[in-house]
């Protein structure tokens, strides 16, 4: 597993319900082409956090440069 599945698992339980819905191919076909759509009921950290964590390229991807999970403990998402 890496950041974009826990930016997964946090739009679920944020949510209550999964980012992409439909067939396993329509799911796969719709992580590759589509933006997701966050709700606005969520706060703007969580917005900031999930748009970093569900980054689609993945060296552009929260978490993911040096400092690694530091990155991510340091959102301002876990300090409120």
């Amino acid at each position: 597993a890496d950041w974009w599945s826990v930016g997964i698992l946090l739009y679920e339980m944020l949510t209550g319900k999964p980012p992409f819905l439909g067939s396993k191919g329509k799911i796969q076909q719709k992580i590759v082409k589509d933006k997701i759509k966050l709700p606005q009921f969520l706060s703007s950290e969580a917005h900031a956090l999930l748009k970093g964590l569900l980054q689609k390229e993945p060296e552009r991807r929260l978490g993911s440069g040096p400092s690694g999970a530091e990155e991510i403990k340091q959102h301002k998402w876990f300090k409120g």
